[in-house]
């Protein structure tokens, strides 16, 4: 381990300035391993159990990065993967699935993931990915749209097209 202090849980408290990583996952196995390796690998985490969660977390949050899994109650992960592009365009989202054909993990890049890491993962192999993905996706962004799927609602929050009133 690297000199970088243990994250901490922000589905516990949330009182830092480290990289957050909303994990998407509705097996609750997998989310505290999820947990326990991102946090011992310097990140804070807070996740979410279904798509409807996911949306409102990444909402509430903005994190850093997402590890998205495609199979969950509600929202399956792909309809999540458009809706958080659509919020939060810059977002990097990284879809871990058991869904590990070719076919998963093509359709998984083309609709917008930065990654795709297979199930079984290997815990260090998913941190190396995690911060490769952080270190390639550095650049400043902003929440420019928020999705209501239950009422087919989007806000846009850009302003590029709002005029000054004086």
């Amino acid at each position: 381990m690297d000199s970088m202090a243990i994250g901490i849980d922000l589905d516990e408290l949330d009182i830092s300035q480290r990289r957050r990583v909303l994990v998407v996952e509705d097996e609750l196995d997998t989310v505290f391993l999820l947990k326990q390796v991102l946090r011992m690998a310097g990140f804070n985490v807070l996740s979410a159990t279904n798509g409807r969660e996911a949306l409102l977390k990444a909402a509430e949050q903005e994190p850093d990065l997402v590890l998205l899994d495609l199979m969950i109650p509600e929202m399956d992960g792909w309809e999540i993967l458009v809706h958080l592009r659509q919020m939060i365009e810059k977002v990097p989202i990284i879809i871990v699935s058991a869904l590990g054909n070719k076919e998963d993990v093509i359709k998984g890049l083309q609709a917008g993931a930065d990654d795709y890491i297979s199930k079984p993962f290997h815990n260090t192999e998913l941190s190396e990915r995690v911060k490769a993905v952080l270190r390639r996706t550095n650049k400043p962004r902003e929440l420019s749209r928020l999705v209501f799927p239950d009422i087919e609602m989007e806000l846009d929050l850009s302003m590029q097209d709002r005029k000054s009133v004086v």
